[in-house]
């Protein structure tokens, strides 16, 4: 915890009159305090400067209390004052005061405290189901003692969910969703005091709600884990937050141990676990997991299921819900961190509507963020908002209000801040400052062109700088804007204006540039802008070349790649063009990420290894101005398909450069750790490589493929001590990168693979690095591979009918594959091309095509796979084509062995293995494996694999016959069904048989 310690409420409420001269005083603090750091000068009473006597005591973790030795002076002021004590994390009090006056008599105040009145009315009818309850004390109320364990309101019996507001001796009572139609809402009052200290008397009022039909079904906002979330620690909890208060006569009941209504499922069966509901009936807590009651089963699977039985309270039903995520191998101790901040740390000129980012490396529980943050303005905190998004990874803060101008925002992340196993998160500190107001601060140069130092600029040059504010066009003159030649000293003629914005100065020479000079241009102090400030001077110098240009460069590379799915929601854009473009014509215009058609909100800047002079700390430049990269401000909505236009973006002469569409998808969170190679082909020391070997390295996160070059990754040959020529290239996957030679290599030679911190990111700038090893080296054999690759298996096998409209195409190859050739493999439909996302997996030997969009009901589709080539480059001949028709439904299910055999003993030694299913499954060539019990998994009998027609069972048929007299286990692996969801059984032995003494070879008869 970070964030200073604030008063939320004190009692007498600031500025009362007429209180009671035995009146306690009570504050209610935002954190829990440090009991240790509590003492009597933690509440002063001062009147007339003069202190009160009396002690503090602490009521509970949050609420002091201030009791006076003796009663107060009547008619007097007196002033409160708080602070000298911290919170548990150290954090000091904020600095308090309020005042109050006390009443004309001297006597104290312990007359009943009673509820004088009530809306609605006691026994009311019809009331409208909108209302709010208002309860009239007969005194004053103390804020800090209205709650819900203290003042109630249930609807047939269930509390509902709502807000308190305080006003002197009324209390409003909102709910937070309409109440139940027809309902009977009894109000009950138990522990509220006045400011005297005197607790009410027991008060309870209903009255009935109009027969008002509520037909708005629940729905459940929030569910942390979130759905998907890997790396949950077994500690953890399931917290499920619905829309509306529910009733909890649906979510408790239970039969045999087993909840009925929630489930939980891991590992192919069904978790016990303790449940509690909150006292508004909106959140449920699963807690107390397993049959010894106490944490979750490591390194699983977990699916939350919530059943349609569950109810509001008015009866709407909650459609059936799932949502599933995997526990981390361990237990899970360790502290969630801050690992990135938009904007940036230490940044400046940041816009004054700009939210607050927190990026953080693991889920967070939504429900102790709101107080955990605190953000401050110039040293005063703010109000604002904020919530969990990105899969419960990132945290976004929007103030109440815009930010000032030239302020210096300061970001505090507390440790009361949880993570989904109840962890507190490092304490964490940030900052920024604002840009300057531009109605009073001097314009600064926020770009130019050509760029300083450029050599072979085109004659035909468009010279220009840019500001951060408009500027007088009657301040240009040729004595504070001019062009020089340094070969002469001369100042070339030119035609100075600004663009219509008021805030570039273009210098358009009057004729062509010398070829093969050097020019200077500047702008000096007499230039002001339009609110009278003098800009900032500038200059810098370039070399031309040898003639205009007349043709733009393109767009060489974007990065996420076109049509790359789950992209992180944090991702940098990257945008990589053949030639210098002019950086002011960048903005969120000419290069545009947009969801559906609508733009989404980005900061601009372009990558550099320093940022030149006089420009804005987030703006930098490399490669000369040929590469741009976009921070969105905020995440990026997760699974949405966003688009990357760039259009309008000029060259250096101010030819314009050929628009560029791309598309990419991204997944429900962020990345929140860097790229690094998790495996290599060859691997690393491998001898007897093909001398047409590619080189491949397989990563841990997609890669940005604009920084994915021969410079970047490239094969030495230690004999020779050089680099060898070849071409580089990036999987459609985005982490598979290829290294493909010009020429076969040497025979019998070492070769050493570089790519470790060589220049090589992951979507958000993080250096490739590590790996096995890092580096590596290799040894080739004598010859090359000649042999083209065959597909193995096609899931939906061919003809298979009904298959779910969430279904993927999964192809397996008998190798890997080159992903560059995969542009053939297609999925169609009457003809008509399906957009899909191709994912090469499993080291590129299986191919996984994911539809953009759900695929159409009862329609017959067509794959294709014709043209792919292996690492070597051998191509396939004859084009492969399948088909299957899809059914009318999705299916979520997870499949599950239902029957296997052979089992026992006596089993013929030319005996198949089949494994049927629950439902429709994808089985590749090492899907079943069958293996002598006596040594293992490391010997595994030779065979094929063949998926029925309808989808339902598998068969392995031994390519020799089993051994006599020897006993065998069954295992799967890597099974699942047609939406890609794991088999219940993988990873598992599921069977054992034995062989009796030889083949079986006569018919079955009866």
């Amino acid at each position: 915890q970070t964030g200073a310690l604030t008063v939320t409420a004190v009692s007498p409420p600031d500025k009362s009159t007429g209180v009671a001269v035995n009146a306690p005083v009570q504050v209610q603090l935002s954190a829990a305090v440090s009991a240790v750091s509590v003492n009597n000068s933690a509440i002063r009473v001062s009147a007339g400067g003069t202190p009160v006597a009396g002690t503090v005591g602490i009521n509970s973790s949050t609420v002091l209390t201030f009791t006076p030795a003796s009663g107060l002076a009547v008619s007097t002021l007196y002033t409160v004052t708080v602070g000298g004590f911290t919170d548990l994390a150290g954090n000091a009090v904020q600095a308090f005061t309020s005042s109050f006056t006390t009443g004309t008599s001297a006597a104290p105040d312990t007359s009943p405290f009673t509820v004088t009145a009530v809306a609605p009315l006691n026994n009311a009818t019809a009331v409208p189901v909108t209302t709010t309850v208002t309860l009239t004390f007969n005194k004053p109320v103390n804020p800090v003692t209205v709650n819900i364990g203290t003042l109630s309101a249930t609807a047939n019996g269930v509390t509902v969910a709502g807000g308190y507001a305080v006003s002197g001796a009324t209390v409003t009572f909102t709910p937070l969703t309409p109440l139940p139609g027809g309902a009977t809402v009894t109000v009950g009052v138990g522990g509220v005091r006045d400011l005297a200290g005197n607790g009410n008397q027991s008060f309870n009022s209903s009255f009935t709600t109009a027969a008002t039909t509520d037909t708005t079904a629940p729905t459940i906002v929030s569910v942390t884990p979130s759905n998907g979330a890997i790396g949950i620690g077994s500690n953890g909890q399931v917290v499920i937050t619905f829309s509306k208060s529910m009733n909890p006569s649906t979510l408790t009941p239970s039969s045999n141990g087993y909840y009925n209504n929630i489930t939980l499922l891991a590992n192919g069966g069904r978790l016990q676990f303790s449940l509690s509901v909150s006292a508004d009936n909106r959140t449920v807590t699963l807690y107390n997991f397993g049959t010894s009651f106490a944490s979750l089963p490591a390194a699983s699977v977990i699916t939350l299921v919530v059943s349609h039985a569950v109810q509001d309270l008015s009866g709407n039903a909650l459609a059936d819900f799932q949502s599933q995520f995997t526990t981390a191998a361990s237990f899970d101790t360790s502290h969630a961190s801050v690992v990135n901040q938009r904007p940036a740390n230490g940044s400046g000129g940041v816009g004054i509507n700009t939210p607050i980012v927190l990026f953080l490396n693991k889920t967070i529980n939504p429900a102790t963020v709101s107080g955990a943050v605190h953000i401050s303005q110039n040293g005063i905190l703010v109000t604002g908002t904020a919530t969990v998004t990105s899969g419960g990874e990132a945290i976004v803060f929007t103030p109440a209000v815009l930010w000032q101008y030239g302020a210096l925002v300061q970001v505090f992340l507390d440790a009361t801040a949880l993570d989904t196993s109840g962890n507190t998160v490092n304490v964490y500190q940030g900052s920024f400052s604002t840009l300057p107001d531009p109605a009073t601060a001097a314009p600064g140069v926020v770009n130019y062109n050509p760029l300083n130092g450029a050599g072979n600029v085109p004659l035909n040059a468009v010279i220009e700088v840019g500001y951060s504010g408009a500027l007088d066009a009657t301040t240009l003159n040729a004595t504070d804007v001019f062009l020089y030649r340094n070969s002469d000293g001369s100042h070339p003629a030119i035609a100075t204006s600004l663009d219509s914005t008021g805030t570039v100065i273009r210098l358009a020479p009057t004729a062509v540039l010398v070829a093969n000079a050097g020019y200077c241009f500047y702008v000096q102090t007499g230039v002001k802008g339009t609110n009278g400030k003098p800009a900032a001077t500038f200059n810098a110098c370039f070399t031309t070349g040898a003639s205009a240009q007349t043709t733009a460069p393109t767009v060489l590379g974007v990065s996420p790649a076109d049509q790359l799915a789950n992209v992180p929601v944090n991702t940098n854009i990257r945008v990589l063009f053949s030639g210098p473009i002019d950086p002011l014509t960048v903005n969120g215009t000419t290069i545009q990420v947009s969801a559906g058609g609508v733009a989404i909100t980005s900061a601009v800047s372009f990558t550099a290894a320093a940022p030149q002079k006089g420009l804005a700390p987030t703006v930098s430049f490399s490669n000369g101005n040929q590469a741009v990269v976009i921070t969105p401000e905020s995440p990026l909505p997760p699974s949405t398909v966003l688009t990357l236009t760039v259009a309008g973006v000029k060259d250096v002469a101010g030819n314009v450069v050929p628009t560029s569409t791309t598309h990419f998808t991204t997944g429900t969170g962020p990345q929140t750790f860097g790229a690094s190679v998790v495996s290599t082909n060859p691997p690393a020391n491998a001898t007897n490589v093909p001398l047409n070997v590619a080189v491949s390295l397989q990563t841990n996160a997609p890669i940005d493929p604009t920084t994915v070059d021969t410079g970047t990754f490239s094969v030495f040959d230690n004999t020779l001590n050089q680099s060898i020529a070849g071409t580089v290239s990036v999987s459609p996957s985005a982490t598979t990168l290829y290294f493909l030679p010009s020429t076969p290599l040497a025979t019998g030679r070492q070769y050493r693979v570089y790519y470790n911190q060589r220049g090589i990111t992951d979507l958000l700038g993080n250096l490739l690095c590590c790996g096995p090893g890092g580096d590596f080296n290799f040894t080739t054999g004598f010859a090359p591979s000649t042999t083209a690759p065959q597909v193995t298996g096609v899931s939906p096998v061919n003809g298979l009918t009904q298959a779910p409209l969430n279904a993927q195409v999964v192809i397996q190859f008998n190798e890997p594959v080159n992903g560059q050739s995969l542009t053939q493999v297609t999925l169609s439909a009457g003809g008509s091309p399906v957009k899909v996302f191709s994912n090469p997996t499993n080291g590129n030997q299986t191919l996984i095509l994911v539809p953009v969009v759900a695929l159409s009901a009862n329609t017959v589709y067509t794959v294709k796979i014709a043209g792919v080539s292996d690492f070597s480059g051998n191509t396939m001949g004859a084009p492969v084509t399948m088909t299957f028709t899809t059914g009318s439904g999705v299916d979520f299910t997870q499949p599950a062995m239902t029957a296997i055999d052979p089992s026992g003993g006596g089993i013929p030694t030319n005996t198949v293995v089949k494994v049927r299913f629950n439902k429709q499954v994808a089985v590749s060539n090492t899907g079943i494996l069958v293996y002598p019990t006596a040594v293992g998994l490391s010997i595994i009998v030779p065979g094929t694999v063949a998926v029925a027609a309808d989808g339902l069972s598998a068969t392995f048929t031994p390519t020799a016959a089993l051994q006599p007299q020897t006993q065998y286990g069954v295992y799967l692996s890597g099974i699942t069904d047609l939406q890609g969801q794991g088999l219940a059984q993988n990873g598992v032995t599921v069977s054992t048989f034995t062989t009796g003494a030889g083949a079986q070879t006569g018919a079955l008869t009866v």
